[in-house]
Parts: structure tokens; C-alpha cells; sequence
């Protein structure tokens, strides 16, 4: 059984908190320019989950895959074991407390995960894009893992490809519609567009996967210079022009490069802050989707009781609630999905 990665887990759970408190300040009115960390944590947050998907994906699947009928079924239900039962919950919460009558279709597509394939836009609850495009990353994944196993050249040519795509987006997509909110927008969640950061996690592990030797004194410094471009790179304030052009590109590296020294890096699992860091990491997925749920509900009980609260007050009880309750169902619903899947799974193989 391969040793895990918990430094992934830490990026993992520091991210879904930073995205928590970026969501919250914006939702209570905080404006953020450009030149902002929360406001770049805000678009890239989520880049650095795609990369940690497709590096973790490499990592668990690199030597056991095989492209066969039962291997690639197994994969594809933990993969919806994992995915889908949390979607269904915080899509349906947000239907139910929704003000408008949905739109059945959309519902269909929601609740099938397919939502990412035909109509990437039409989400639910705050943040479900991303699993849409996660969802349809995952269809890639066999193939992109075989030819990373078995065809150098091959997945080094898709990879050429989908960075041309990219760029198509960054430079002509995008641009041309940025003063159209509703059309960038659904550019910008366009699974095509962000196929490069989970393509380039799987690269990280290809690259690496010969367990070659790098100091750490060398990681550490391009763990450090890549937080400082993170930070202090300068874009202007337009916060969209982080997102397009070469701009997009300065990001994507800085995330990519902190992925990668973060993974080379081996965790001190005996520091004290290993357990609340891991702890974080495990429960991020509930983190990200439960948090705008949590604040909403949380702002009308108090405004039921008619109680005002200062605003860091509100925000880091609301984050207390959202992390409780992803706890809860990391525990009690998440973890017993993937376990019913994992029993049918072995049931299956217990037939053949």
C-alpha cells in the first residue's frame, strides 16, 4: 500500500479554508481588487484542486490501473461513490431553499453529474461547477493514465493539445467576452478551459514518478518563490485579468510549483499541527460545498431571532458551523457511501 501524501492533504484543507473565507467576505459586502491574496486565492483555490486531483488520481492508480472492463468500472464507482452522494445533498438543499421554481432538465443533469458534459452552467448550489468539470475530468482519466504509463509521446502530445486549447481560451475566448458577465462566466467554468490544471497534476506525477532524488533545501526555495509570484505578482486591479492572457499562465505555474515541492516534500507527521491540518484535509470536499449553504441558512436564523452580530463574529461562527457540519458528514455520510460502494465492488469480484 503506497505511503500517503500529507502534504496534499494540508494544500487540500488550506485551500477549501481560504475559498470559505474568501466566499464569506464577498457575501458580506468586502470588496477585493486584483492585487489581492483572497481574491486570487478565490479563482486559484479551485485551479489547485484540479492539479491535486490529477496528481492524486496518478499517485493511488499509476501502478494498479489497467485498461480493463472491471478495473475501469471499479474506478468509475468509487469515483461516484465519492463524488455524487454530496453533490445530490447540497444540490438539493439548494433547490429546495430556492426562490425560484427549477428547471427540470437541469435538475436531471444535476443529480446525474452530467451537468458538466452538456450544460456546465447550469448548477445548483455555490461551487458545483467545479465537480461538473471534476465529473468530466474523471472521463478522461483512464486514458490519459494509460498513456502516461504506456505512451510517452502520446500523452505528452494531449498535453500540447489541451495547453492549445487553453490558450485559445485565455487569449480570444475570454477576452472578448469579459464585459458580458454571464457569457464569461460560463466560458470560464467551461471544463475544456480548466482541463490543463487537472492534466498537469497527472504530469506532475509522471514526471516524478521515479522517485528520483531533489533537495529539500531546493524545494523549499521553490516552494517560497513560488508563494511570493503567488502573492505579488502584478495584475492591476481588474480582478478578471488575473484569469486571462499571460497573467493566467504566471498563476497556473505558481500553483503547479507549489503542488509539486509540496509533494516531493515528506510530512513531519509529529508536529502539532499534522492532526488539524489532516483533519482539514479530509473533510475538505464538504468544506467547499457546504460552506455558502451554511452561511445562508445560519444569516436567516439570526435574522428570525432578530440578532445582530459584528461581522468577523458571524463569519467565524458560520466557519465553525461549516467545518462541524462537514465533519459530521465526512464521518457519518460520505465515509459509509464510498464503504457501500467498496462492499459491492468486492461482491462483484467475488461472483467472477
Amino acid at each position: 500500500m503506497k505511503q500517503r501524501v500529507y502534504t496534499l492533504d494540508y494544500l487540500r484543507g488550506g485551500a477549501a479554508l481560504l475559498i470559505l473565507i474568501y466566499h464569506y467576505l464577498i457575501f458580506e459586502g468586502v470588496e477585493f481588487d486584483g492585487e489581492s491574496f483572497i481574491r486570487r486565492m478565490g479563482y486559484y483555490g479551485v485551479t489547485i484542486f484540479y492539479i491535486l486531483s490529477g496528481l492524486t488520481l496518478f499517485y493511488v492508480y499509476n501502478e494498479s490501473f489497467t485498461f480493463k472492463k472491471n478495473t475501469i468500472k471499479a474506478f468509475f464507482i468509487k469515483r461516484i461513490a465519492r463524488i455524487l452522494p454530496l453533490l445530490w445533498l447540497v444540490s438539493l438543499k439548494s433547490i429546495i431553499f430556492s426562490d425560484n421554481a427549477p428547471n427540470y432538465l437541469d435538475v436531471f443533469l444535476n443529480l446525474s453529474g452530467l451537468f458538466g458534459f452538456f450544460k456546465w452552467d447550469a448548477y445548483f448550489a455555490t461551487g458545483a461547477w467545479s465537480i461538473g468539470n471534476e465529473l468530466v475530468f474523471y472521463a478522461f482519466f483512464p486514458f490519459l493514465l494509460v498513456a502516461a504509463k504506456k505512451r510517452n509521446m502520446l500523452f505528452w502530445c494531449i498535453g500540447a493539445f489541451i495547453l492549445f486549447i487553453s490558450i485559445y481560451f485565455s487569449f480570444y475566448v475570454l477576452p472578448d467576452s469579459m464585459n458580458q458577465d454571464t457569457i464569461f462566466w460560463r466560458n470560464y467554468v467551461n471544463p475544456l478551459n480548466q482541463l490543463i490544471y487537472f492534466y498537469s497534476g497527472i504530469a506532475i506525477g509522471r514526471l516524478f514518478s521515479m522517485n528520483k532524488s531533489v533537495s529539500k533545501i531546493g524545494l523549499w526555495a521553490v516552494l517560497i518563490i513560488s508563494l511570493i509570484i503567488f502573492i505579488c505578482y502584478p495584475t492591476g486591479t481588474n480582478d478578471v485579468l488575473l484569469v486571462i492572457k499571460g497573467n493566467r499562465y504566471v498563476f497556473f505555474i505558481a500553483c503547479w510549483l507549489i503542488v509539486a515541492s509540496l509533494y516531493l516534500l515528506k510530512a513531519n507527521t509529529n508536529v502539532f499541527i499534522h492532526k488539524p491540518l489532516l483533519f482539514l484535509g479530509e473533510i475538505s470536499y464538504g468544506i467547499y460545498l457546504f460552506h455558502p449553504i451554511v452561511y445562508s441558512l445560519f444569516k436567516k436564523s439570526l435574522d428570525i431571532f432578530h440578532i445582530s452580530l459584528p461581522m468577523y463574529s458571524f463569519i467565524l461562527l458560520a466557519a465553525i458551523l461549516s467545518i462541524v457540519i462537514s465533519y459530521l458528514s465526512y464521518r457519518f455520510f460520505e465515509t459509509k457511501c464510498v464503504k457501500i460502494a467498496n462492499r459491492y465492488l468486492i461482491s462483484c469480484s467475488n461472483k467472477i
